[in-house]
């Protein structure tokens, strides 16, 4: 219960910083590409949390995104709570996805502990695709690189486009050489996230919330 978050004048100083955290992570957000915000926002090694800061932490990132005045966004509330982790043994993931139905935005940010969503039911999550997952130290761990459904790319999946087709037909000249490579035609994850084409050390635009989604 949010009355636990403040029990103790300690629990009321951590409080304080978690909402200075939410208060300054809208810019933030505007001023650093998604690999450095996490990276910025990824649970310090000098800085042992307690599983009661993380319990609070996580208290405090569902009730300061429901207050009226608040803008509710996924992306804010799930970096909020990660920053409070407790490294240990079980799987942290901030996962940044999508809609497979669409393909394209809104997105979506959302953080789960040994998989079991955070902020919440996990049948919400169905109908999105993650694009890049973070582990709790802040490393690039997964990501699918393309929602379900949309045809893939040339590069993607389909090995009879990149071996030599058989032509007896015709005599091969000195203009067959071999399949253009990925690698200067594939962006990286980046591009996939809203990129246009960067990578993610660059400036992305945010994860468009759906309307009424608070993601």
């Amino acid at each position: 219960m949010l009355a636990d978050v403040f029990g103790t004048p300690r629990d009321v100083l951590f409080a304080v910083r978690v909402v200075g955290w939410a208060a300054a992570l809208p810019m933030l957000k505007r001023t650093r590409s998604v690999t450095r915000l996490v990276e910025l926002m990824t649970p310090a090694k000098d800085e042992p949390r307690t599983a009661g800061q993380e319990r609070n932490a996580i208290a405090l990132s569902r009730w300061i995104y429901r207050v009226p005045f608040v803008h509710a966004n996924c992306l804010e509330r799930s970096l909020l709570a990660y920053r409070y982790l407790v490294r240990d043994r079980r799987e942290h993931r901030l996962y940044l996805g999508i809609r497979s139905d669409e393909g394209t935005y809104p997105g979506h940010a959302w953080l789960t502990v040994d998989g079991i969503p955070v902020h919440e039911p996990d049948e919400s999550l169905a109908a999105y695709v993650p694009l890049v997952v973070f582990d709790g130290y802040g490393r690039i761990v997964g990501g699918s690189g393309r929602p379900a459904g949309m045809p893939p790319r040339p590069e993607d999946g389909d090995e009879s486009r990149s071996q030599p087709q058989e032509q007896p037909d015709r005599t091969p000249d000195a203009r067959d050489g071999e399949p253009e490579t990925t690698a200067a035609r594939d962006g990286d994850v980046g591009a996939e996230v809203g990129g246009g084409g960067r990578d993610l050390a660059g400036d992305e635009p945010e994860l468009r919330p759906e309307p009424g989604s608070g993601g």
